[in-house]
C-alpha cells in the first residue's frame, strides 16, 4: 500500500485543496444588493470582471420594486449594440490601429454577455418575478424595449440559430402580438402605449419575418397599420408599386396585399349579413301583421 492510499479522508481532502486553483485566491464577498453590485461595476477596469459580474447581476437582492426595473435598464444599455460590429470601433472607421479593433472587440463581448443574460433572465417566459410579462405594464421597461428594439442592429437575425437569439425572436413576436391581440396586461393605460408603436412593432415584424402573424388579426388592423406596411414595402425606393414589390419577394407588401384582401372580403361578408339580418327584420314584421 502506498503513501497516498494510507493517507485518511482529512489528509486527502487538505492535500486536494491546496492543489486546487482557487485556494490560495483572496475571493471578495459578492455583493447582496443591486446598489453594491453597481458600485462593483462602476469599479471595475478589465473585462472579465465586467463579465463575472453580468453574469451575477441578478442574484443581487432588490429591495425596492424600482430597483428591479433599473437592473432590466441598465441590462438593456449594456447590451445596446451586442450584435454590432461597428459601435464599438473608436475612432469610427475601416482603419484604425489594432489596439483599437481589441478595444472594440473586448467591448461587444460585454454586451454579448448582458444580451444572453437578459435572454435568460428577461425575454425568456418563466415564472421568474423579473420575467418580461410581469414588467411590460412599466412604462420605464416598456419604452426602455422600445428604445432598445428601435435600432435594427439590436433586433436578432430571423433565422439565427443561437440560443439567447431564439428566445429574444419569440419574445419580440409575443410582444408584437399583444399590439393587436388585445391583452394589455393589467394596466388600462398599456393599450394606447402598444397602439402608439404599431409602426415600429410592424417593422419589428417584418424584421424577423414574422409579418404573417397580422393575418391571424386582420380584423384589429386599422387604415393607419396598412399604410405602415405600405410605406415599408417601399420605403428603398427599388420598387415603383405594392405589386412590383410583392413579386419580387417583399414579405410587407406581400402581407399588404393578402391583408387588404382579406379586410375587403371581410367587409363583403359584414354587409352580405347586414342585408340577411334586415330580410329576415322583415319577414318577422309581415309574419306579425298577417296574424
Amino acid at each position: 500500500m502506498n503513501e497516498e492510499q494510507q493517507m485518511t479522508y482529512r489528509e486527502k481532502l487538505e492535500t486536494a485543496r491546496k492543489r486546487h486553483p482557487l485556494y490560495q485566491k483572496n475571493i471578495t464577498r459578492f455583493a447582496e444588493t443591486w446598489p453594491e453590485w453597481k458600485e462593483n461595476f462602476a469599479e471595475a477596469k478589465t473585462g472579465s470582471e465586467l463579465i463575472g459580474l453580468l453574469h451575477r447581476g441578478f442574484d443581487a437582492y432588490t429591495e425596492k420594486w424600482e430597483e428591479r426595473l433599473e437592473r432590466i435598464c441598465f441590462y438593456l444599455e449594456v447590451a445596446y449594440g451586442y450584435n454590432d460590429d461597428f459601435l464599438f470601433r473608436r475612432p469610427l472607421g475601416i482603419n484604425y490601429p489594432d489596439e483599437e479593433r481589441r478595444l472594440a472587440e473586448e467591448t461587444q463581448i460585454i454586451a454579448r454577455k448582458a444580451w444572453a443574460i437578459l435572454c435568460q433572465k428577461f425575454f425568456k417566459e418563466s415564472d421568474n418575478p423579473e420575467c418580461w410579462r410581469t414588467l411590460i405594464d412599466e412604462p420605464i421597461i416598456f419604452d426602455r424595449i422600445i428604445w432598445f428594439f428601435s435600432e435594427t442592429a439590436n433586433i436578432p437575425r430571423h433565422n439565427s440559430e443561437n440560443h439567447h437569439d431564439i428566445i429574444a425572436l419569440k419574445f419580440l413576436a409575443e410582444l408584437s402580438t399583444l399590439t393587436w391581440e388585445g391583452r394589455w396586461g393589467t394596466r388600462t393605460e398599456s393599450k394606447p402605449r402598444f397602439a402608439a408603436k404599431r409602426p415600429l412593432f410592424i417593422k419589428i415584424l417584418d424584421a424577423i419575418k414574422r409579418l404573417d402573424i397580422l393575418r391571424k388579426y386582420w380584423h384589429e388592423l386599422s387604415l393607419d397599420d396598412l399604410v405602415s406596411l405600405e410605406e415599408l414595402a417601399l420605403e428603398n425606393g427599388y420598387y415603383a408599386t405594392l405589386a412590383q414589390a410583392a413579386t419580387l419577394g417583399s414579405q410587407a407588401a406581400q402581407t399588404a396585399i393578402v391583408l387588404k384582401a382579406m379586410i375587403a372580403e371581410g367587409d363583403r361578408r359584414k354587409k352580405i349579413e347586414e342585408a340577411e339580418a334586415e330580410i329576415e327584420e322583415a319577414r318577422q314584421k309581415l309574419e306579425s301583421l298577417s296574424k
